[in-house]
C-alpha cells in the first residue's frame, strides 16, 4: 500500500516545509506500569510546527491498560522538537526527541509519571490536503516501552495564517 501511494502520480503533494500541521493518531504499545510490562492502546492528536528542516510540536492522547489492579487511564502530554530533513521520493523522514508527562488513574489511585526519548518516523504527503505520519518511540527514562502510532493529517501552509 505504501508502495502504491508513492508511485501514485497525483498533480500535488502537500509541501512540509512551511507548516502548522495537525493530525490524529492511533497508539499501540507498551508500558512499565505497577512494574508489569503492559500493553496499552491510544488515541490522540498531535501539532506540529514545521520551519524548513526542523519540527517542534506537542500532542495530547489517552491510552488505556490492564493490569493485575484492575483497569488504567492513562493521559498523555508530549512536547517535541524534531529534525525532518526533505526526504527521499516523497518520504520525510523524521528524528524527534520527546518530552512527556503522564496521569494514570487506577481505582481512586492516580500516579504522575515523565519520560523522555526518541522518535523515529515518516511523514508521507498523499496530496496537497493530507499527510500520513508513522513513527515508533521508546523511552530512555520513563515508563513508556516500544510504542507504534499511525496518524493522518492536515498541513496548512504558513503562508495561509
Amino acid at each position: 500500500m505504501l508502495a502504491a501511494a508513492l508511485a501514485w502520480p497525483l498533480a500535488a503533494r502537500a509541501d512540509m516545509n512551511e507548516t502548522l500541521d495537525i493530525s490524529a493518531h492511533f497508539a499501540r504499545g507498551a508500558a512499565v506500569i505497577d512494574d508489569e510490562d503492559t500493553p496499552t492502546t491510544g488515541f490522540g492528536f498531535r501539532t506540529g510546527l514545521s520551519f524548513g528542516e526542523f519540527r517542534v510540536g506537542n500532542g495530547l492522547s489517552g491510552h488505556a491498560a490492564d493490569v493485575s489492579r484492575g483497569h488504567v487511564r492513562w493521559f498523555s502530554y508530549e512536547a517535541f522538537a524534531a529534525w525532518a530533513p526533505n526526504g527521499y521520493w516523497h518520504l520525510r523522514p523524521s528524528v524527534e526527541l520527546r518530552a512527556h508527562v503522564d496521569r494514570l488513574a487506577y481505582g481512586d489511585q492516580v500516579s504522575v509519571l515523565t519520560g523522555i526519548g526518541p522518535r523515529f518516523g515518516v511523514l508521507l504527503p498523499i496530496d496537497e490536503y493530507f499527510f500520513v505520519d508513522v513513527g515508533v518511540s521508546r523511552d530512555l527514562f520513563g515508563p513508556e516501552g516500544f510504542r507504534g502510532t499511525f496518524g493522518i493529517g492536515l498541513p496548512i501552509p504558513l503562508s495561509h495564517l
